[in-house]
């Protein structure tokens, strides 16, 4: 009694299971649609992140662009001063 209780149940269990599978076709069909959503939404984000690094990357470089010149200002300043020292050191006090 108890076997033929088991099969009985196994029986319903897999033509549920094959009636399911018959109404979830469709089912793969919007799994694809959601992967290539997801795979479009990565390549933006991709793309939205390689733009940020560029920006970011241009900014640095006006940066070290802008630190090199206030340097080369700062080493001419430094080089008329020394030279005003030598002239004031060379001149005759009176």
């Amino acid at each position: 009694m108890r076997f033929a209780t088991l099969m009985t149940v196994a029986a319903l269990g897999l033509a549920a299971a094959a009636c399911t599978k018959k109404e979830e076709a469709p089912a793969p069909v919007a799994a694809d649609a959601t992967a290539d959503q997801a795979a479009a939404a990565a390549m933006d984000a991709s793309a939205t992140a390689k733009d940020a690094a560029d920006t970011a990357t241009d900014a640095a470089k006006e940066a070290g662009d802008k630190a090199g010149d206030a340097m080369k200002a700062s080493g001419d300043a430094a080089a008329a001063a020394t030279e005003a020292k030598v002239d004031a050191a060379a001149e005759p006090k009176k």
